[in-house]
């Protein structure tokens, strides 16, 4: 029996539930397929495995226990017709199919609501071959730069590879293992090789330019391998990373924060800083990690050691909220890295991590920093987006494998994907826009026979694409599979991207100022009614100031560029004491 006909039985028991038990009276509006990608991991060597990938929205009531009705052409003469359900206003869908001949397939998707409102969506094309063969490669400094991967160099790892046919323009990407080390099947023809390492500096060595032209031929290994040298003898790109979940009153929450060497160069030793608003304080460390070497009423320092490779200082630290704190509240942790050699990238330095005040947290959850602004998150274009899943065994058994699903949104750069820390070992592929996490023989423990190592996490990083338009959603949601279970749906996150705000005309007695743009990503401009000399500072939320400028012949420019996101104060001072104080969101 064809799985289309077993599914339309399905569907039809489906049907006469949801007759029962929908709101007659709630109405959805619209329905929109947000990502729909057509894929396979291997392209090659027919009858070969294909996926299909689906994210999707409505908007207006959802009825209860409803349900969305999914059409799938395949491209290749087959079809089917299933249900998938509908919660909060989203709905997802994970299929394979069999192709079994090569070819060249686009595969069409038809969604349709319990109202009957419709969107159809084209994914594709996707090219399966029966002349394929593999590329491998490995990336590593280059120490003494003779193009070689010798024994004791350092492998460059977890970046992403662009693999670009010269002729179809198609685009495949490769995903670099913990040894730097790739490989990818793919169909014979020319193809340029590119791997993304622009995020820690490094310099391309061999090839120059960083990029090679392969020619790939069926039956033969081909390979394109890539060395990189340090900006200088002394210089890194140290950057620290955290993530918290929420603050609960009178309760202790988990922090993490960790660093890493973004080009993979001697890091030096240093320190770094955790430093909390009035509302929460340091309670004790996380686990087995080490207290703080130092600590104040409202800071702590750990000293770090040469970080090997991507990360090797973690730590983590149960943070206490105080009772009183207002519930709907966001409170914010600044972290400093402070490293002892040359940083050529300091604007990386310092985050603010926030969370909100509230009585629950779901185990199985995704979140993104920056946040943005407003319930839309507004961000500018171009921002980086740090992503942080987390997962929990609530089972009451040991998980053997845990793979975690991500569907990037389609307005995201692919190319720009860094992986840069999980909890446990990892194994990292893409097939269309979904990252898929696996890990293998992970032993996770259930919450009941051990709540603390019951808990593992994903952080990554990637960027918008360039020039997308004001207002485009980037939504996010991640399946979570624990051996052969269904998957855990995340929340789904969601960042706009938006313009700067207008601009802010203030007055205070003879002092007249405005100030713009707000949000602000690399710069403040501040024009005055007079040519006098005035003052500018930035503080943060604890008095800190983080940035300053003279401010003379009626205009200046303050540099926001390395400023960590968050909120700041803007205050304006002129000879006489006067000031004016404005709210200053930089997002980066």
């Amino acid at each position: 029996m064809r799985l289309s006909t077993f599914l339309k039985g399905l569907a039809l028991v489906s049907i006469g539930l949801l007759a029962r038990t929908s709101d007659a009276s709630a109405q959805l509006t619209s329905v929109s397929i947000d990502s729909f990608d057509v894929y396979s991991q291997s392209y090659c060597t027919a009858p070969t495995l294909g996926y299909i990938s689906l994210m999707g929205h409505t908007n207006g009531p959802v009825p209860a226990n409803d349900s969305v009705e999914l059409y799938i052409n395949f491209g290749d003469g087959l079809d089917t017709t299933y249900k998938v359900p509908h919660q909060q206003n989203w709905f997802y869908s994970y299929i394979s199919h069999i192709y079994a001949f090569p070819g060249v397939f686009s595969a069409s998707m038809t969604v349709t609501t319990s109202n009957s409102l419709t969107d159809t969506e084209v994914g594709g094309p996707m090219t399966i071959s029966n002349t394929c063969a593999p590329l491998t490669g490995q990336l590593y400094l280059d120490a003494n730069n003779n193009c070689t991967f010798d024994t004791g160099e350092t492998p460059v790892s977890w970046y992403s590879v662009k693999i670009t046919n010269t002729a179809t323009s198609s685009v495949y990407y490769a995903w670099l293992n913990s040894n730097g080390q790739y490989s990818i099947n793919l169909p014979a023809g020319n193809y340029t090789v590119q791997p993304n390492v622009s995020m820690g500096s490094l310099v391309p060595s061999c090839p120059t330019g960083g990029t090679a032209s392969v020619t790939i031929v069926g039956g033969a290994t081909s390979t394109a391998n890539f060395g990189y040298q340090c900006p200088t003898a002394s210089q890194t790109d140290v950057a620290v990373y955290g993530y918290a979940n929420n603050w609960r009153p009178g309760f202790d929450r988990h922090l993490f924060l960790y660093v890493s060497s973004n080009n993979f160069c001697a890091a030096g030793s240093g320190t770094v800083t955790v430093t909390f608003p009035p509302e929460l304080s340091y309670s004790s460390p996380f686990g087995t990690f080490p207290a703080p070497n130092s600590s104040t009423s409202n800071t702590i320092t750990y000293n770090y050691t040469t970080p090997a490779a991507l990360v090797s200082f973690m730590q983590g630290l149960w943070v206490y909220c105080d009772p009183a704190a207002t519930m709907g509240d966001t409170l914010c942790v600044t972290i400093q890295i402070t490293p002892s050699v040359a940083d050529v990238n300091s604007a990386n330095n310092t985050i603010t991590v926030c969370a909100e005040v509230n009585n629950s947290m779901d185990p199985n959850d995704k979140m993104v920093s920056p946040k943005g602004t407003g319930v839309p998150g507004n961000i500018v274009n171009g921002t980086q987006l740090n992503y942080h899943i987390n997962f929990q065994n609530t089972g009451n058994d040991v998980a053997y494998t845990v793979t975690v699903k991500d569907t990037l949104d389609a307005d995201l750069d692919l190319s720009t994907f860094k992986l840069i820390k999980t909890s446990h070992n990892v194994k990292v592929s893409f097939a269309g826009n979904t990252a898929i996490f696996r890990f293998d023989n992970i032993n996770l423990p259930d919450s009941g026979a051990n709540e603390a190592l019951s808990h593992g996490y994903i952080d990554y990083s990637i960027k918008p694409k360039a020039g997308l338009a004001l207002g485009t959603t980037l939504n996010n949601t991640a399946h979570i599979y624990f051996d052969f279970n269904d998957a855990i749906v995340t929340n789904t996150t969601l960042n706009t991207i938006a313009a700067p705000q207008s601009i802010q005309h203030l007055s205070n007695g003879t002092l007249t100022a405005s100030i713009y743009p707000n949000p602000a990503a690399n710069s403040i401009t501040i024009e005055l009614n007079d040519k006098a000399i005035y003052s500018a500072e930035l503080h943060d939320m604890l008095g800190r100031t983080v940035s300053a400028v003279k401010v003379e012949n009626g205009k200046g420019t303050m540099n926001v560029s390395e400023v960590p996101a968050g909120m700041y104060l803007l205050t304006v001072t002129n000879a006489t004491n006067q000031t004016i104080t404005t709210k200053i969101n930089v997002l980066h």
